[in-house]
């Protein structure tokens, strides 16, 4: 009933687009990192989105 609480719904990327995109989705730029869904290489919704996270956190641990 929570209207922000919504669901992470999964992205399919057409053959070969994610192996094509993948560098520049998870690219930092500077001191931001892009973590979510769409930037892992697993399309499986919460699961994606939490070990993208988890990969930008470790990335901005070994930067400091």
């Amino acid at each position: 009933s929570d209207p922000w609480v919504m669901a992470c719904e999964t992205l399919n990327y057409p053959p070969g687009e994610l192996t094509r995109l993948w560098p520049a989705l998870v690219e930092p730029h500077g001191r931001i990192h892009f973590a979510g869904a769409y930037a892992d290489n697993l399309n499986w919704g919460m699961e994606a989105a939490t070990r993208s996270a988890n990969r930008a956190a470790e990335r901005i641990d070994s930067e400091s």
